[in-house]
């Protein structure tokens, strides 16, 4: 999925991703590890480069492995920081404003991302849209919800359905 930012962007030349997750698996070394391309990627000299942290991004940015490079773009994935582990949720956004770099955070579903929204306005994010909007990128097929409520009973959801846009502080 990643090699198709290289062919949307093709200024880009070396494209690192990194993924931080308490629960992100093993990594086989520390670094970036090459990823192979296609044909046409290679004839450009484009290059993939994807490394794994286990842990929250607050804790790879204070870590050895880090070394001081600010992102492009920050993105989560089905975040619901509203519903677990709050407290580290808001301690990597802090440090993520405080670089100032685009972020986006996706959610299951509307519900879903205006909570997230508000955990990350009492940080002072300066958010880019309002309310969140539905992603282009989302995943096509809907899921049933087994979870409904009282205040949400359509009864499914879309993997990053919406997505919450911010860039530093207020």
């Amino acid at each position: 999925v990643w090699e198709e930012i290289l062919h949307c962007l093709p200024h880009v030349k070396k494209l690192r991703i990194l993924y931080c997750a308490p629960d992100c698996p093993a990594a086989p070394t520390t670094g970036y590890l090459s990823v192979e391309n296609c044909p046409e990627c290679i004839s450009q000299n484009r290059e993939r480069l994807i490394s794994l942290h286990i842990g929250t991004y607050h804790d790879y940015l204070d870590s050895d492995n880090f070394d001081g490079t600010k992102p492009d773009l920050v993105v989560g994935f089905n975040t619901g920081i509203h519903e677990e582990e709050s407290e580290r949720w808001l301690r990597t956004i802090d440090r993520v404003l405080d670089m100032q770099v685009p972020t986006v955070f996706t959610a299951f579903h509307l519900d879903e991302a205006l909570l997230d929204m508000t955990l990350v306005k009492i940080l002072r994010a300066n958010i880019m849209d309002d309310p969140p909007t539905l992603n282009p990128f989302r995943d096509r097929h809907e899921c049933i919800d087994s979870q409904q409520t009282k205040e949400r009973t359509d009864g499914f959801y879309q993997g990053n359905m919406y997505c919450i846009l911010f860039c530093g502080r207020r």
